[in-house]
């Protein structure tokens, strides 16, 4: 049996994509990878933190989750107002994204990155 491949996402790439929307659009984003762990973001003091959202869609609980402003304000920082969802590539997940935008305003752009 041939071995399984592994993906990894470039950190450079995931930066680029991150300020190109923040530039472009105006909207806040990171990229989350295995456990949940930021690797890349709009607002930089987030890297290296870790995102409870994207470690469930990571882990494979669920493929997207919202946070609304209560649950952003509850976690004291550690989330924002916004949509996370899964990157798969070749049938495995490659990361999380997510948008620091309120959940309901967030298609487009969800729609955008599947195209990444």
């Amino acid at each position: 049996m041939g071995a399984q491949a592994t993906y990894h996402l470039p950190t450079e790439l995931a930066q680029r994509v991150c300020d190109g929307f923040h530039t472009t659009l105006g909207v806040g984003m990171i990229v989350a990878v295995s456990h949940g762990e930021i690797v890349a973001a709009s607002a930089k003091e987030r890297i290296g933190q870790k995102h409870a959202g994207a470690a469930r869609i990571m882990a494979g609980e669920v493929a997207e989750i919202a946070v609304n402003r209560e649950e952003a304000e509850a976690s004291k920082g550690a989330m924002r107002e916004g949509y996370n969802l899964g990157i798969n590539f070749d049938g495995h997940r490659l990361c999380s994204i997510g948008f620091a935008v309120p959940p309901e305003d967030v298609a487009p752009l969800s729609l955008l990155s599947q195209l990444w």
